[in-house]
């Protein structure tokens, strides 16, 4: 689960605000997690105060996403999270050629996460 505070405004336009108002963009990332039985631990890198206050009102409750809001993650957000992303249009993450895999300094398999990501992106959109 990805929180970068500067894609808050575009993805509260897609209608999450009106869903649960009182929640951020890192509320609706948690409260989704509660949602995956096989999730125990959650990491967060905070980098302000207010977003550990958050993170604590959060996690103050087991409260998680309901299914309709899951549903509007799979229907709605998930699908316009493509067009959000900055695209260089490097197609590194197309092609699976393994170009970036030689940059990366962590050396990830880029080109096998990003085929999984696609697969698990499609199972979520068929509601699977």
């Amino acid at each position: 689960m990805i929180y970068k505070q500067t894609l808050g405004h575009k993805i509260s336009m897609l209608g999450m605000g009106a869903m649960r108002p009182n929640d951020s963009i890192a509320a609706w990332a948690f409260r989704y997690l509660k949602t995956l039985p096989n999730v125990n631990i959650v990491l967060s890198g905070i980098t302000y105060p207010d977003q550990l206050a958050d993170n604590g009102k959060t996690f103050s409750d087991d409260e998680a996403l309901t299914d309709e809001q899951v549903k509007f993650l799979y229907n709605k957000v998930v699908p316009s999270l493509a067009e959000m992303v900055p695209c260089t249009a490097c197609r590194y993450c197309c092609e699976g050629c393994g170009k970036c895999m030689k940059v990366c300094p962590q050396a990830i398999n880029i080109p096998e996460i990003m085929k999984d990501m696609a697969a698990r992106i499609d199972a979520m959109r068929q509601g699977r």
